[in-house]
């Protein structure tokens, strides 16, 4: 009877233990800019990121299931000076059950805005972060401007309502769009 009692403490103890890593695994990435950003330094175009903007710039689909995969993703555009020929997006897929060694995410997205455009090759992916497979961060640029081409779109253009990031394929839900108002401010 006591063997059975002390089994039975250093499972509880195992099954605590497992919940423990398991809950700080699943817990968020937060986004946190590596330069301060406010509003008294227009000098440098820089501007202020309130949790209100950042509403506005990270989007979320999925969750951490087993067999789901969460995706989060920021536009970064109006937060970095960037040029008008591309656009740039962090984004971070979390599972805990499926294996993201090799994830292409290039080959499953497809960008869109309202004026009509579509860019579905093209895309730079850039690993920046890995964890066992399983917590992925990196940042994906979407080049809107094609060689020799005028460039009409400007994420700040006031002929562009909205933009679109489409991605298909990533368990368990096979489309995942995620979409923005270019009026940020």
């Amino acid at each position: 009877m006591r063997i059975f009692n002390w089994v039975a403490i250093i499972f509880f103890g195992f099954s605590i233990s497992i919940a423990i890593v398991l809950g700080m695994l699943s817990r968020d990435y937060e986004f946190v800019p590596d330069r301060e950003i406010s509003e008294s330094s227009s000098q440098t175009g820089q501007i202020e990121l309130s949790k209100e903007m950042i509403g506005k710039l990270w989007r979320t689909s999925g969750n951490l299931d087993p067999g789901n995969v969460e995706i989060q993703i920021i536009f970064l555009n109006p937060i970095q000076k960037s040029d008008d020929e591309k656009l740039i997006f962090q984004i971070t897929l979390n599972t805990l059950s499926i294996n993201l060694a090799g994830y292409d995410i290039t080959k499953k997205v497809v960008f869109e805005d309202s004026s009509g455009r579509t860019v579905t090759d093209g895309f730079y992916w850039k690993p920046v972060h890995n964890d066992k497979d399983l917590h992925l961060i990196g940042i994906l640029i979407v080049p809107i401007k094609a060689k020799g081409e005028k460039n009409e779109f400007s994420s700040t253009s006031d002929t562009v309502e909205w933009i679109k990031l489409t991605i298909k394929g990533v368990p368990q839900i096979e489309i995942r769009e995620f979409l923005w108002d270019t009026e940020l401010s």
